[in-house]
């Protein structure tokens, strides 16, 4: 057993799959017994032992961890062999109902129906008397969350049988991106795994087309836990990533690090788990925003984690329980060799350090798009220096909506329906704003059109608008690919503007200094940093208040609209409590400011009429952070 606590040597696997290797050739060619079934078992052992070494010179060659034990080795190895070999069979899985998707589209829809016709939902929308998807789209509604508020109520409350079959085992909750309250979608994990599993197992077996991926080295995992309630009732309720917090065996960061809510604390303590080894492949996290608040937690620690890498211990800022200190602190050796190779790496400057700190650095996979599109532009100009970047899937709280099959491909992120997952409608750009619009099915849709995208789901939503806008750009076999576009409504991250707007406004009501509010603008604090040059590891707004006169705020009175954020908006004080963002930064611009705003854009759209300009209260424009930035009182 000893031998299995022991760490790997790659040499000793080499030498030892050498010497198994001669044995077998013996075994196999040299063999002198004169008993049959003597020399029967001779040969076959050598067969077995000539297996082994060519075992060993592939584990070699794949360049394991000296500080992998040879369990975890093994582990890896046999993990690495049974995804390549799951790829295959899942490709063919996944890959052949794409081929005719109104005919799959047809069979899931009449499917789901009939497995759901006795529940309470099914009974009232009578499932059973509908045969074709024709009857389906004439006699259900296209619906919003506020059509289901009534069945997830009753879920609540313990009533079985209501959107599908049994009880819950977890609540999902929503960001609160359209309503500013969470959503709660009940989720039958148990099922909802057996029709999803082999889209996220095909997903990670398409990471092994990136270099370096098969190498038996460690992965990290950038995730912070997110809170955890309970129903009344007691069922789970939280972020959808909660649902099923999987811990990689062969992460960089010890399991207890994956028990923390705080987000400067984690983050921290992956920078310093992620650096101290040298040999990582693959970063993997829940969003690219997190993922550049953790690459830009070490451009500002470096100094601080080298010391606690050099020594081995946990800088005393980090406020930890004693015996979880002592817990993560066994997983530390000093290492005053990798501390100076990092310290001699951010000395020459803390820009695109991701490669030169880890060698054999694979790809960063997240998701990437939409609201993250930001983050990951950043990510790529200020840290990766050519690492690809890699969005896996389109997922929300209600479904898994899309996968992207070329994760390889940098030149695009673009994901493929899952038309044996959900049914998918498609409503153009153009009925958007309707009350009921039209919709079009999966195989009528067409390249370069825009569509909000509607589904339907084995988790009890029919023909539900899924607030996001895509552009179809491709097709595999019949089934559309897509970009996402946008979201239908705008909001700044998870953050709705009407809720920003309302804040903002029952705070300037409130007011003792200053003038009458004139309006606002408001954007992420990385907008700021990537003009100004002041990286921070933490994640923020600033908010730009212009009031009717050049009368200065005072420092009270500015604090006064976090205070109504927090009272406006559920998420948002959450996220502060555990760290995921700060308190916003307040900047009073001078009078006129907004009005230099509407005179640029109008410069950059000539064909836009002035008087037709409505002020953003969320921007990304760099011209504009620049004219803000620039008119502080």
């Amino acid at each position: 057993m000893a031998l299995f606590d022991s760490r790997v040597s790659p040499l000793l696997v080499l030498i030892g799959g050498f010497h198994l290797g001669v044995l077998g050739l013996y075994l196999t060619f040299r063999s002198s017994s004169q008993n049959v079934i003597a020399l029967i078992i001779e040969r076959l052992i050598g067969i077995v032992f000539m297996l082994a070494s060519l075992l060993a010179a592939d584990i070699y060659r794949s360049e394991p961890l000296r500080s992998h034990k040879w369990s975890t080795m093994l582990q890896q190895y046999v993990s690495f062999k049974k995804l390549l070999v799951q790829h295959y069979r899942l490709k063919t899985k996944i890959l052949a109902p794409m081929q005719d998707v109104k005919t799959t589209q047809t069979d899931l829809l009449r499917d789901i129906l009939k497995q759901r016709a006795e529940v309470a939902y099914g009974k009232e929308f009578k499932f059973n008397a509908i045969k074709t998807v024709e009857e389906f789209l004439s006699t259900h509604p296209i619906t919003t969350y506020a059509h289901y508020e009534s069945y997830v109520s009753r879920v609540l409350h313990g009533e079985r049988d209501v959107m599908f079959p049994g009880s819950p085992q977890y609540i999902v909750l929503s960001s609160g991106t359209t309503s500013g309250k969470s959503k709660r979608h009940p989720k039958d994990l148990k099922f909802f795994g057996k029709v999803s599993w082999m889209y996220f197992a095909y997903l990670r077996t398409t990471l092994f087309r990136f270099q370096h991926m098969s190498k038996l080295q460690l992965w990290h995992d950038i995730r912070v836990k997110p809170p955890i309630t309970k129903s009344d009732l007691g069922v789970p309720m939280g972020a959808g990533s909660g649902s099923a917090y999987f811990i990689c065996p062969f992460s960089a960061s010890p399991p207890e690090v994956y028990t923390m809510e705080h987000e400067h604390t984690v983050l921290y303590l992956h920078s310093l788990f992620g650096l101290k080894e040298k040999h990582v492949t693959l970063f993997s996290s829940v969003s690219t925003a997190l993922a550049l608040n953790f690459f830009k937690t070490i451009q500002k620690y470096w100094k601080q984690l080298c010391e606690d890498i050099e020594s081995g211990t946990i800088s005393q800022s980090i406020d930890l329980e004693p015996d979880v200190r002592h817990k993560m602190q066994m997983s530390l050796t000093p290492n005053p060799e990798r501390a100076e190779e990092l310290r001699n790496i951010f000395s020459k400057g803390t820009s695109n350090f991701g490669p030169r700190v880890w060698p054999n650095f694979a790809a960063l996979h997240a998701p990437g798009t939409g609201g993250f599109s930001f983050a990951t532009e950043l990510l790529k100009k200020n840290f990766l220096s050519g690492v690809p970047a890699s969005s896996g899937v389109h997922i929300s709280s209600e479904s898994l909506y899309g996968l992207n099959l070329h994760v390889e491909d940098q030149t695009k992120t673009e994901y493929t329906i899952l038309p044996c997952l959900n049914f998918y409608e498609f409503i153009p750009t153009d009925c958007i704003d309707r009350e009921d619009p039209t919709t079009v099915l999966a195989h009528e849709v067409e390249v370069g059109g825009e569509y909000e995208m509607v589904v339907t789901t084995w988790m009890g939503l029919y023909r539900y608008r899924t607030g996001d806008v895509v552009r179809v750009s491709s097709f595999t076999g019949t089934t559309p690919n897509y970009i996402f576009s946008q979201r239908s409504s705008d909001y700044l991250d998870k953050y709705p503007e009407f809720l920003f707007t309302q804040a903002v406004h029952d705070a300037a009501r409130t007011w003792t200094s200053g003038t009458s509010l004139y309006s606002y603008m408001a954007c992420e604090n990385h907008h700021v940093e990537a003009i100004t040059g002041d990286v921070t590891s933490s994640r923020f707004f600033y908010i730009f208040l212009e009031l009717d006169d050049d009368t200065a705020l005072s420092d009270e009175d500015k604090e006064k609209v976090d205070s109504e954020l927090k009272s406006h908006f559920d998420f948002y004080r959450g996220s502060l409590a555990t760290g995921r963002i700060v308190a916003p930064v307040i900047v009073q611009v001078k009078s006129g400011t907004l009005q230099v705003i509407k005179q640029v854009n109008s410069d950059l759209n000539s064909k836009a009429a002035l008087q037709q300009f409505k002020y953003p209260k969320f921007t990304e424009k760099a011209e504009f952070i620049r004219i803000l930035l620039a008119n502080k009182l």
